[in-house]
């Protein structure tokens, strides 16, 4: 599934490993920690993959919920 998206790395607070942002063209912004190392931004890069294939954005519920989900 080819999606459309930008990733943009970014000084953020250290809790925050990666967030991921729907446009109004229905494509994609993800934003990358940059304070992390290489591997942990790519697989933070490969769970918010996981968030739009899996279409998390589209669902209404907590994300709470939604991050259950996706660590299970």
């Amino acid at each position: 599934m080819a999606e459309n998206y930008t990733i943009i790395l970014k000084d953020m607070p250290t809790t925050v490993r990666a967030i991921t942002v729907k446009n109004e063209d229905d494509s994609y912004t993800i934003i990358v920690n940059s304070k992390l190392n290489y591997e942990q931004q790519h697989i933070s890069f490969e769970h918010e993959i996981h968030h739009i294939q899996n279409c998390d954005f589209e669902k209404v519920c907590e994300i709470n919920d939604i991050e259950y989900e996706a660590h299970k």
